[in-house]
């Protein structure tokens, strides 16, 4: 099969696969940059301590990828999608909306990093 016919057998899933990468680029590197000096005024830390963070949460995300990463193999695109597109929207809603789970954040928070009362 060469690539041109592939490409045009499988265009449904493949736009699906290119518009998912293109919309989860929201969560990634660029979005997170912008929010860096806040991030490290809000939370009192160092350019080393958010990186170290930072880098900490790749490497566990890294790490459990391929054991997560299987499950696609398993479960239909439409409800994986679905769960992601919840998800997504969850964190938005959670991120937009103050004070309903970050009370419970920050006393998690509180209790890893003493002293940040």
């Amino acid at each position: 099969m060469s690539y041109l016919t592939f490409v045009l057998k499988e265009r449904r899933l493949l736009s699906f696969g290119l518009s998912f990468t293109f919309f989860s680029s929201f969560g990634q590197t660029f979005l997170i940059s912008l929010f860096v000096p806040y991030f490290l005024q809000d939370f009192q830390l160092s350019n080393a301590g958010f990186g170290s963070l930072y880098s900490g949460a790749t490497l566990v995300s890294a790490a459990v990828l391929p054991w997560l990463g299987k499950w696609i193999d398993h479960i239909p695109l439409r409800l994986y999608s679905t769960f992601v597109a919840i998800g997504l929207i969850v964190a938005s809603l959670w991120w937009l909306s103050p004070g309903i789970l970050d009370s419970c954040l920050w006393d998690s928070c509180c209790s890893v990093f003493p002293g940040r009362d």
